[in-house]
């Protein structure tokens, strides 16, 4: 008897309850190198979230989370090729804990949706109402896409495609009317086609942290920064994190 009540309790369990019960089971992730802490939830994107936020170039993200002090009052960052949020969530969580006075909000844009389904999900369970999602590709004008899943998930890269299932479109119409104070840019290789559709929120970013790795020949990028007042700060400690380097308006 006690071995049919069991069977069935399982039974129950796996076919009978609602999915969305499993998604609200959190456990929580902790930032190694500050111990910010984070509730994570149950979904296929959770380990690759985990093993990011615990540790995933630590010297950018504090620089990141350093710059955040000085963005003015009612004006949005900017993550875009967001992954699964690691950056953008954890910028928006210290906004939310330190800055709220400043109702500074994070735009997360990805062309997956299943990671801004995620990103979404994560923002709820944590209670940030700080975060706005955008299901897009980027690139320097509208244009249809489908992504290149050949790499790892972070490494996908956008091919452009008139049948394309994934939207593209540029951050001035997608941020258009929003006071942009500053950008975090990974998109693998589409980095100067996303400056390209950025012209007209440049005029009031004041700091832009971009991924130039070797994907491609990135003169274009830094000509293009240097043609509209920005300046690099070098920085070997988060250059030899994928490349990445910060920019400053003069």
């Amino acid at each position: 008897m006690y071995i049919i009540l069991f069977i069935v309790i399982i039974i129950i369990y796996f076919f009978f309850i609602p999915s969305e019960i499993f998604d609200n089971i959190l456990n929580v992730c902790i930032k190694e190198f500050d111990n910010t802490e984070i509730k994570v939830i149950n979904d296929k994107w959770k380990s690759d979230f985990e093993g990011r936020f615990k540790n995933h170039e630590p010297n950018s993200n504090l620089k990141l989370k350093e710059l955040l002090r000085e963005l003015p009052n009612n004006s949005y960052i900017i993550d875009v090729g967001s992954h699964v949020g690691d950056t953008g969530l954890y910028l928006a969580y210290i906004l939310k804990h330190n800055y709220q006075h400043k109702n500074v909000k994070v735009i997360m844009i990805d062309p997956d949706d299943s990671k801004i389904n995620f990103i979404n999900k994560m923002s709820k369970a944590n209670n940030l109402d700080n975060i706005l999602t955008m299901n897009y590709g980027v690139s320097d004008k509208p244009n249809k896409g489908s992504l290149d899943k050949r790499f790892h998930p972070g490494g996908w890269k956008i091919e452009t495609k008139d049948d394309g299932n994934i939207n593209l479109d540029t951050l001035d119409n997608l941020c258009k009317n929003k006071l942009i104070s500053l950008m975090h840019i990974d998109v693998e290789g589409m980095e100067y086609q996303c400056l390209l559709g950025s012209t007209n929120i440049l005029k009031n970013v004041k700091y832009i942290m971009i991924e130039l790795n070797g994907l491609s020949n990135r003169s274009k990028e830094y000509n293009f920064l240097k043609n509209n007042n920005f300046v690099e700060i070098p920085d070997e400690k988060i250059k030899s994190e994928n490349g990445n380097v910060l920019f400053i308006k003069k």
